[in-house]
Order: structure tokens, then sequence, then C-alpha cells
């Protein structure tokens, strides 16, 4: 009798050191994730600003051509 509940803990326990397993794969792909999203709204970011820094010097050219 004691054996029969010894297997049972044993694959209850199995079980459980499984989910927590599962569990713990998907956060870490979460955490990825959104690590790998931060990663490019931050080139997106940079490429967008340094994109409207040509965009106002070129206009300050063309301004300051136009004065002339």
């Amino acid at each position: 009798m004691a054996n029969i509940f010894s297997r049972i803990s044993s694959r209850k326990s199995e079980r459980t050191q499984e989910e927590l397993t599962m569990q713990y794969k998907r956060q870490l792909m979460e955490a990825l994730s959104i690590d790998k999203l931060n990663d490019a709204w931050q080139i997106a970011k940079k490429e967008v600003e340094e994109e409207e820094a040509q965009k106002e010097e070129s206009e300050h050219k063309r301004l300051s051509l136009a004065v002339k």
C-alpha cells in the first residue's frame, strides 16, 4: 500500500516538475520576445531620429541658400 502512494507521489512530483519547467520556458520566451521588441523599438526610434535630423539639416541648408 505504501508503495502505491510512493508511486503516485513520485508521478505527481514529476508532473509538477514538468509543469514548472514548461512555465519557466514560456516565461523565458516571453521575456526574450519583449527584449527583442524593445531592441527593435530602440533601433526604429534611432533611425527615425536620424532621418528627422537629416531632414532638418537639409531644410536648414535650403533656407540658408535661399537667403543668400
